[in-house]
């Protein structure tokens, strides 16, 4: 899985180091993410990905691990649970 990609994008929005980011890191009370940065976070992981997430599933995401499964499913090509790809 492409964790670190992800945690890369995450810290540079935030303009912090990727090592701040754990599983357990929480976009809004921990890294302060208001919706316009999850949004540039969303986007950039879309196009790194080549994959789409549905409105559903961005407002389910609350932590780093939350993304990173989301990204997985979608990955993953499985389609499960809201999530496709760019190509369905």
């Amino acid at each position: 899985m492409e964790t670190e990609k992800i945690f890369g994008i995450i810290a540079d929005v935030m303009h912090t180091e990727p090592g701040n980011i754990l599983n357990q890191t929480r976009f809004t009370e921990d890294l302060g993410m208001d919706s316009l940065s999850m949004y540039e976070v969303m986007i950039r992981i879309e196009k790194e990905f080549d994959i789409e997430f549905d409105q559903d599933t961005s407002d389910r995401l609350e932590t780093a691990r939350d993304l990173v499964e989301a990204v997985g499913r979608l990955y993953d090509g499985s389609g499960k649970g809201g999530y496709r790809t760019r190509n369905e």
